[in-house]
């Protein structure tokens, strides 16, 4: 190649490097939730690589295998739910290993592995490069012609460089969450401590206080239920965010459903597994995927329970965490206090 003709694609990769960078900065500072950020870096590496897919796989919570969570080309159907363990497939294998693979045609290599259901089995070529931040793997970049494409070491270096752009990205979303949760929780606890000192008629207080709880566990609905010594039963005080009113719920013996079990055994319940509360959920309209319940008990005397539904976290699968466990506890431990001393509306 002659020196003009190389100085002028040297231009031109400089040039596409400088569009790229730019496009990355302008998502990174957007409004966009991690998720449209994601969705945003596949369409630029689409336009910028000429590309018939991108897509991008992060970690699972549980380190043992990468989900598809934003892609242009594959089923959005599939976004969320495709799945790989480490070392399957060639998305697995450069989750484990932490190499860039470049493939003309996929399909030669015994690495490769269709995922059924994303329309993956119409694109031959596959790029799949790691995506790291502070020199930790967080996911990949698999990028995808329809025809055999022999992919250059610039389309290479081009991605990878990408890649890097963004782990620090997802890393910059993880903490502003990280950090919005905290303050959350520490909203909840102040809110909470506030009804113990009194100032606030505790009719008042409760709804707020399952509200904030609510959303300091960033979950989809809440109910707090409080014990009749006389009936020995669980009955509904308020509900929030699950779409359903007080009226819909009925009491709950000591034993009966998952507050019945938390406040009978006086022990927290976690379940981030459908199958496993599937058959003692009671709470009439509610879906969910993960359940937290904590019994609220002051002085040695079972006061009620607070049960969170359906963890919903941006890009994360993991549902209720011991952190989420400790929050709710402290809270609930506060508002046993408060009932205690009180009178229940």
């Amino acid at each position: 190649m002659k020196l003009l003709d190389r100085t002028n694609l040297l231009a031109r990769h400089q040039a596409r490097l400088a569009e790229i960078h730019f496009a990355l900065d302008r998502i990174s500072d957007s409004v966009l939730d991690l998720a449209g950020r994601l969705n945003a870096v596949t369409q630029v590496i689409r336009l910028q690589l000429r590309c018939d897919v991108c897509s991008i796989y992060l970690l699972d919570s549980d380190g043992g295998g990468v989900t598809l969570r934003a892609s242009y080309g594959l089923a959005a159907s599939m976004v969320g739910r495709a799945r790989l363990r480490l070392g399957e497939g060639v998305t697995g294998w450069v989750a484990e290993n932490l190499e860039a693979v470049a493939l003309a045609d996929a399909a030669d290599d015994p690495r490769f592995k269709y995922l059924p259901g994303t329309g993956e089995e119409r694109f031959r070529s596959l790029l799949s490069v790691p995506i790291v931040a502070d020199q930790s793997f967080v996911g990949v970049i698999n990028v995808q012609h329809a025809e055999v494409h022999p992919f250059t070491n610039h389309e290479t270096l081009l991605v990878a460089g990408i890649g890097y752009k963004v782990g620090a990205m997802i890393r910059a979303a993880s903490l502003e969450r990280s950090l919005r949760q905290q303050q959350l929780g520490i909203d909840l606890l102040l809110a909470a401590g506030g009804t113990v000192a009194g100032g606030q008629p505790l009719a008042r207080m409760l709804p707020t206080l399952v509200t904030k709880s609510r959303h300091a566990l960033g979950a989809s609905g809440a109910v707090l239920r409080v014990f009749d010594p006389q009936t020995e039963t669980l009955r509904v005080n308020h509900v929030d965010g699950t779409g359903a009113d007080v009226a819909g719920f009925g009491p709950l013996r000591l034993g009966e459903g998952i507050a019945g079990r938390a406040a009978a055994a006086r022990r927290t319940v976690r379940a981030n597994d459908y199958g496993r509360f599937a058959g003692q959920l009671m709470a009439p309209g509610i879906v969910s995927s993960s359940l937290l319940c904590v019994p609220l008990v002051a002085e040695d005397t079972l006061v009620g329970t607070l049960t969170a539904f359906d963890k919903v976290s941006e890009l994360d699968d993991r549902g209720f965490t011991l952190e989420d466990e400790q929050l709710l506890k402290g809270a609930a431990d506060l508002m046993a206090v408060a009932l205690l001393r009180g009178s229940t509306p």
